[in-house]
């Protein structure tokens, strides 16, 4: 399969799709839009799981926790709603908001819930208990896009002022503005690695502006798209950054160089919301033509489904199932995998593939994972 070809496209959603997502385990798709319901579709296979309807209002976000026991989802009722991913039944409902949700945000260590939208206020939950913890206020208007650091260690969040705010998490105070843009911000992120933060939003010259998380000084900015930026994400390890805008397109870049590497184009109408999957194997995005688009990353070269499931915890304490696509991965009780970007080499203990956790390290042995030195 050639580097960033179409793999599915999924289509039961019957309006705009507002927002994209991949379960961190790498085990579900969900995507949500304007016909008010949330779509779940299995990796394994691209069936279709199960549809949310909690909302009962356009959804405008939805997110898994970095855990993947629960899936978010909030829009123009003002709510975010909580699912159990296990049976998928009906957890919790966060209604700090005082108008509609626009952005919701795990925090990567599970600590907390954070979403954002009309009302200009980023409100906060321990995901404990679901009980209210803050509310940040420093912006004015709309908040489009709230996000945390890899580390948890920072919350981010961008508004119609044109200006992406950073807070600790520690005490929640205000620590830095990012002013480079001249347009309402409707995307923020941090790169996985938590190396560089990324925002852009209704600047119809398309722009996206990079900045270093070591000063928060400006580093790049990439000019690809011809109208507002959408989205923006990441691929594991940092070796990626796409983005869509109203020019109908993804575009990728790789961070090494921040040279051009690819535009996606199956989309045919304005796109919303783009991801990578957390094995930076799949990205996935979806818009105005009511479709989620699947396509393979170069990193992509085997089975388009799972075959086995490798875990590791990374440096922030933080665990992810990485599933396994390639056949190759496995060869005599061996098996290669990702570590922060890294490809590491394991051997299986279990004799039956079942889930496996390994910790970053040669030679370093847990949990039936032996790596290899």
């Amino acid at each position: 399969m050639s580097d960033w070809e179409l793999l599915e496209s999924l289509g039961e959603s019957s309006g705009d799709i507002n927002s994209v997502t991949f379960s961190p385990d790498g085990e579900w798709i969900a995507y949500t839009g304007s016909d008010n319901d949330v779509y779940i579709h299995s990796i394994e296979d691209l069936e279709h799981e199960e549809t949310l309807r909690e909302s009962g209002g356009t959804v405008h976000s939805v997110t898994f926790s970095p855990d993947g026991e629960w899936i978010a989802y909030g829009g123009s009722r003002d709510n975010v709603y909580i699912h159990s991913t296990e049976d998928w039944e009906y957890e919790e409902t966060l209604t700090e908001a005082s108008n509609s949700v626009e952005s919701i945000s795990f925090s990567p260590d599970g600590e907390w819930i954070a979403y954002s939208g009309s009302s200009g206020d980023v409100d906060i939950h321990s995901t404990e208990d679901w009980e209210y913890e803050e509310t940040l206020t420093e912006d004015t208007t709309t908040v489009s896009s709230v996000t945390f650091s890899p580390d948890s260690g920072w919350i981010a969040h961008g508004d119609s002022d044109d200006e992406v705010h950073i807070h600790s998490t520690g005490d929640w105070e205000h620590e830095e503005t990012l002013t480079e843009a001249s347009g309402n911000i409707q995307s923020v992120t941090f790169s996985p690695e938590g190396e560089w933060i990324a925002y852009g939003g209704w600047v119809f010259d398309g722009e996206v502006y990079i900045h270093s998380t070591e000063d928060w000084a400006h580093e790049e900015t990439l000019s690809e798209a011809s109208n507002s930026i959408e989205s923006i994400a990441f691929s594991s390890g940092d070796e990626w950054v796409a983005y869509n805008s109203g020019d109908e397109e993804i575009h990728i870049h790789s961070t090494e160089d921040w040279e051009y590497e690819a535009t996606l184009t199956e989309s045919g109408e304005d796109i919303n919301s783009v991801e990578f999957s957390s094995d930076g194997y799949l990205i996935a995005y979806g818009g105005d033509d009511a479709e989620a688009h699947i396509h393979t990353t170069p990193e992509f070269d085997g089975d388009p489904y799972p075959i086995a499931t490798a875990s590791y915890e990374t440096s922030y304490g933080t665990t992810y199932d990485i599933p396994l696509y390639d056949p190759d991965d496995i060869d005599d009780s061996w098996l290669r995998f990702r570590v922060d970007g890294t490809v590491s080499v394991a051997k299986l203990i279990d004799p039956d593939n079942e889930p496996l956790r390994a910790r970053q390290g040669a030679g370093e042995e847990v949990q039936g994972v032996e790596t290899d030195t």
